[in-house]
């Protein structure tokens, strides 16, 4: 894998004109914004010329550090500096000696000895300036205007490694990530964020957790957690299916005696008159126009569950037309995800055994189609975009196509409306499994879970960081080259606002 020496580094590498800054006039106001003490190393030591200001930047990884808003455009790897959290803002890994206080990375910067190494007092104050939210000179943290019309993603980081559950919270105007959420009710356990999924009006999102109990509502807007509820079993909780009045959700429990239970959003309760049981792995869910009729796949076998209010006996349907079972076989669908077309009328099941996509009727419970698709199809997205009928299909062990840091994995874009294939990415991705669209600004992100990859050079301590990409709805053709780094194993993935005109 090629090593490539972080501008974020490289910035502060550039520090190297610690003594000899005064020999480079900065081509930008004499703060750029930042506050005194911050600009002080910013301004006179990554900002000069040959580094990161506006003449030289797009040579060293795209870094521009002349602006306190520029910082937060982040570099080819993305966001640089994170606000509140110092230890996942990788500037710093770069500037530091001292393996107490976070990370460690060679090379050290400056780089080559061009200048002394910054002093634990230089580097604390960076560090203490992000932890207080990396404000600019007059008070302002970054991403916090707008809030209540802020475009986000979420994106749930299952992170079995450090034993951190972490929600990355993307801005969708620079693309990069913004913050990161602590997640879950117990600190000294994995907890697993399974799945993420915002209300119709993106006021609120909810995570269930596959190593917990707790099922978890966020404030979208201040980005905090401000409802929980304890569900009827202790794991297993998977995918989420929420109604458009957002009073309501069905949650699957992916366990061999699993349910599929009702959850009351406002105050958040479980609903028992209305939760299902006796299921075998129930995994993707999605329900028809009125919320009262639900299809939830089996995970292994060729079975889709037809459950109706109030909490009825399942209707067992074949996606094969083989007796329906609930039992994993060589040539089984073994079905993954489910996703509704807009007008109700046929659903799409990823089946990644047999490496297919097939299309349902949601009101004859038939058949419709088989569409051949690439290795051990996943997670679904879906554009609302009239423009843009398109259903999006991650398959994680796809190794057609190749780049010069090499794939594995690609995505199928298929046409909801005629069920034609549109196109094929074969991007660069490493097992991607989650997916989402975010139509009102015409994007796609892809989430490469990396698992059995290498670590990036933004890891810490050889952890196989993700990464997420971003198309362009329009032409279906990535935005650029960026590869945008974050913690281990993105697994779940939804955008705020799903519709062009909220």
């Amino acid at each position: 894998m090629r090593f490539r020496i972080s501008l974020a580094l490289l910035c502060v590498c550039t520090m190297a004109g610690i003594f000899v800054a005064c020999k480079h006039k900065p081509t930008v106001a004499p703060d750029g914004g930042y506050p005194p003490e911050v600009a002080n190393l910013i301004i006179t030591r990554c900002a000069i010329s040959g580094c990161h200001n506006q003449s030289s930047y797009t040579a060293c990884d795209n870094l521009l550090l002349d602006t306190w808003d520029h910082m937060f455009q982040g570099d080819n790897s993305g966001a640089v500096v994170v606000p509140y959290r110092p230890e996942y803002s990788t500037l710093l890994y770069f500037v530091n000696t001292d393996s107490s206080l976070g990370p460690v990375f060679q090379p050290l910067m400056p780089y080559q000895a061009k200048a002394p190494i910054l002093s634990h007092a230089e580097y604390q104050v960076l560090a203490d300036w992000i932890s207080k939210g990396a404000p600019n000179k007059d008070g302002a943290i970054p991403f916090a205007d707008e809030a209540s019309t802020r475009q986000k993603i979420y994106c749930t980081n299952q992170d079995g490694q450090t034993g951190i559950d972490l929600m990355a919270v993307i801005d969708a105007k620079s693309m990069v990530i913004m913050r990161y959420l602590t997640m879950g009710s117990n600190a000294t356990v994995v907890e697993s964020g399974h799945c993420v999924k915002f209300s119709d009006d993106g006021s609120n999102a909810y995570v269930g957790f596959y190593n917990s109990s707790v099922v978890q509502k966020f404030n979208s807007t201040t980005d905090q957690i401000i409802g929980s509820t304890d569900m009827p079993k202790n794991a297993g909780w998977s995918i989420i299916c929420l109604d458009s009045p957002n009073s309501r959700m069905l949650i699957s429990n992916w366990t061999n005696d699993g349910v599929v239970a009702s959850v009351f959003t406002n105050p958040m309760s479980v609903d028992l008159s209305n939760t299902y049981g006796a299921l075998q792995y129930p995994h993707g869910i999605v329900a028809n126009k009125s919320f009262d009729t639900f299809f939830v796949v089996s995970q292994f076998g060729n079975t889709v569950y037809k459950l109706s209010d109030p909490g009825s006996l399942a209707i067992n349907l074949s996606l094969d037309g083989n007796m329906a079972t609930q039992i994993a076989g060589a040539h089984t669908p073994d079905p993954h995800d489910v996703i509704m077309t807009p007008d109700y009328s046929k659903y799409f099941v990823s089946c990644q055994n047999t490496d297919e996509v097939r299309v349902m009727d949601a009101h004859a419970d038939t058949l419709i189609k088989v569409i051949p698709v690439g290795t051990f199809p996943q997670e679904f997205a879906l554009s609302l975009r009239p423009s843009s009928p398109y259903i999006f299909v991650t398959c994680m062990q796809d190794s057609t196509g190749s780049t010069a840091r090499g794939t594995k994995g690609s995505v199928y874009v298929i046409n909801y409306q005629d069920m034609s294939i549109k196109t094929v990415w074969y991007g660069d991705f490493f097992q991607p499994h989650a997916i989402t669209v975010d139509d009102r600004d015409g994007l796609v992100y892809v989430f490469s879970t990396n698992a059995n990859g290498l670590p990036q050079h933004h890891a810490v301590k050889g952890q196989k960081d993700g990464w997420y990409s971003v198309y362009d709805l329009n032409t279906l053709t990535p935005v650029s080259t960026r590869r945008y780094e974050m913690k281990t194993n993105p697994y779940s993935a939804a955008t705020r606002f799903k519709h062009l005109g909220s």
